[in-house]
């Protein structure tokens, strides 16, 4: 199996254990519900020396998935700031909690 630069490139940004790491902002947008069912997503902006921001400055995460990625960084041992601030916003659109899976 070949590890190299090639693998790099296809590295997700959820591929690091510390999803958390090197974000510098979130902001929640509206999006189409195929996207989410919930009708809103997370846009997190990586800072300008994370490795990933080579690629994208930014990645999205839709608003049904987020409290199971906070669930999944906390059960993991690290905190979850900006996860956490997307949750607030789009629970307080919403009215209601997000649901989480504890897998």
């Amino acid at each position: 199996m070949n590890y190299g630069q090639d693998t790099v490139l296809l590295k997700s940004p959820f591929s690091a254990r510390n999803w958390e790491k090197n974000i510098r902002q979130v902001s929640v947008e509206p999006c189409d519900r195929r996207e989410d069912p919930l009708g809103y997503r997370a846009v997190f902006f990586l800072n300008e020396d994370d490795e990933r921001a080579e690629r994208s400055e930014t990645f999205s995460v839709g608003a049904s998935y987020l409290a199971q990625r906070e669930y999944n960084l906390v059960k993991a041992g690290y905190t979850a700031p900006m996860t956490q601030r997307a949750i607030r916003v789009i629970e307080g659109k919403l009215g209601t909690c997000l649901p989480v899976r504890l897998v």
